[in-house]
């Protein structure tokens, strides 16, 4: 086969779609609707409520981690990590019952 040949359809094609003014004319079209879309967004952004989070109209979320590490201690306890429970305990300053490690 000879590039001669090869170039043909390739130079043929080209003609046919108009010998680059389509791909000029897509990228207008592209530009365009990119500007389109980025208007609608904008404009919805406006219509849209501000979303309480930014506004301050949230009430801080209080946590208390003290039932959570007492949980966690008689996990500890419960899996025979009776070093890392203890250890947790006296951090924390949990109350665990004494029956509830003998049980555990």
């Amino acid at each position: 086969m000879d590039v001669g040949s090869a170039e043909a359809p390739v130079h043929q094609l080209k003609q046919q779609l108009g010998g680059g003014k389509l791909v000029g004319k897509v990228s207008k079209e592209q530009k365009a609707l990119h500007a389109a879309i980025s208007k609608l967004s904008k404009a919805v952004d406006k219509k849209l409520p501000v979303p309480a989070s930014e506004k301050g109209v949230c009430r801080p979320v209080v946590f208390d981690p003290a039932p959570l590490n007492h949980m966690i201690a008689l996990h500890l306890y419960r899996s025979g990590h009776f070093d890392a429970a203890a250890s947790l305990v006296k951090v924390h300053l949990i109350h665990v019952n004494e029956e509830c490690r003998c049980l555990i």
